[in-house]
């Protein structure tokens, strides 16, 4: 994988960050939900012009964070 100048993977590029619509049905929950996280500032996110998108890695350190029980 190629590296940015700000360090970031390549694989995180446009085309891998996920929609409101897709980040609420990974996460198996409303658009609605999902927009509510994200102007709480819960959840964060890129905006693109008038677009917003997740990156997955955000979501994915997003569930950790929720987590409750079990073993971390």
């Amino acid at each position: 994988m190629q590296a940015t100048e700000n360090g970031d993977s390549a694989s995180n590029d446009v085309a891998s960050l996920w929609s409101t619509a897709e980040t609420a049905r990974r996460l198996n929950v409303c658009k609605r939900t999902v927009i509510y996280w994200r102007d709480q500032g819960r959840l964060p996110h890129v905006r693109l012009g008038k677009s917003v998108r997740f990156i997955p890695s955000d979501v994915e350190e997003f569930i950790k964070a929720h987590r409750i029980g079990g073993a971390k």
